[in-house]
């Protein structure tokens, strides 16, 4: 009689298989286990024995807990099935932080049925929401984690930026991939921004545009940035493009919306960036790395600092991997590995008696 592993979740398998990338298939080859039995374990039709699921643990680099936890209800806004699952890692991850340390509380905008759906004015109206005035933002990931969004970087998406979205609880939860251009990261942010916003008021296939448009115009106010368009041309732009501190792409579109340039001379203009070999790189951007979420990686230190928490406390609790809470929480690599909770003696020379 086959024995299983009493308290297996089914839905863990999954979502630990979509993190990382795999299908069934490549799972039941990595593992030595049939496909079918895999298949099996994801429907919840078997339970794996306590052989099996070590073995499924340690390819999918897990400690065998993780796979006998609940698994909370979240709703998915934006993202594929594998950016999804690290954002449910990452809420599990925030919850447990908020049980020690106060995060800052939700306070963002959000978008009221009965106003009319204007990109300009509802941008507009989060920027004096935020008190951020008609300049630049510094940080438009600082400035949404302050206000209650849990921000973590994905792992690299190649070329292109973007970012995948959850809410639990109604927080947000927001993943950002920022390819080669750190100044793409704040665009992402800013777009995840309007869509969390419009998402209830909005109908699915616009939902993308319009949150393109809102970053654009919250990124870019049109009174401010207008004024300081000399001249709508590529090499007009790069002069702006470190103050302003957006891809020159943005910057063209943004010229198209406030009529600075017509629909014909912003493709020929985007196009030239293309053929200058601007695509996945192009000169302007600011010295130093895209912007970085903070608030968990600090959390994470004051709870291993102030000895609240010690390392293996602190995993076996969430039950992730070291690499992984080290991802989602934006800490160095190894960060989690290199603390240890015995504090090595300092030797020092004796005091001279006095006399």
């Amino acid at each position: 009689m086959r024995i299983g592993t009493a308290g297996f979740v089914a839905a863990r398998l999954i979502s630990a298989r979509e993190a990382r990338g795999v299908t069934q298939s490549e799972l039941a080859e990595s593992t030595g286990i049939k496909p079918q039995s895999i298949s099996h374990y994801e429907q919840g039709r078997q339970s794996p024995s306590p052989e099996t699921l070590a073995t499924l643990a340690e390819r999918l680099s897990l400690p065998e807990r993780h796979f006998l936890r609940p698994m909370p209800q979240a709703r998915i806004l934006h993202g594929s099935v594998g950016e999804q699952s690290r954002l449910r890692w990452l809420q599990e991850l925030a919850a447990y932080i908020r049980e020690f340390v106060e995060l800052p509380p939700l306070r963002l905008p959000r978008f009221q049925p009965e106003e009319p759906v204007s990109m300009e004015a509802l941008a507009s109206a989060a920027r004096t929401y935020f008190h951020a005035g008609s300049g630049p933002i510094a940080s438009v990931t600082a400035l949404l984690e302050n206000h209650g969004c849990v921000v973590t970087r994905l792992p690299s998406g190649g070329d292109h930026a973007g970012f995948a979205l959850l809410s639990f609880d109604d927080i947000p939860y927001a993943g950002i991939s920022c390819g080669r251009q750190p100044s793409e990261c704040r665009v992402v942010m800013a777009q995840a921004l309007g869509y969390w916003m419009l998402f209830d008021q909005v109908e699915p296939a616009e939902l993308t545009k319009r949150a393109e448009d809102f970053a654009r115009a919250f990124l870019l106010p049109a009174k401010s940035f207008g004024k300081e368009v000399w001249s709508p041309t590529i090499d007009a732009l790069l002069s702006l493009k470190r103050h302003w501190n957006c891809p020159l792409a943005v910057l063209l579109r943004r010229c198209a919306d406030l009529d600075l340039l017509d629909s014909e001379q912003a493709r020929r203009a985007l196009g030239n960036i293309g053929r200058r070999g601007w695509k996945t790189e192009e000169p302007g951007e600011l010295a130093g790395e895209a912007e970085q979420p903070r608030l968990l990686a600090q959390s994470v230190r004051l709870l291993l600092d102030s000895g609240v928490k010690d390392v293996h406390s602190l995993l076996a609790d969430v039950a992730l991997g070291a690499g992984d809470v080290e991802e989602l929480a934006g800490l160095p690599k190894d960060y989690l590995r290199g603390v240890d909770s015995v504090v090595e003696w300092a030797p020092r020379l004796r005091r001279a008696s006095a006399g």
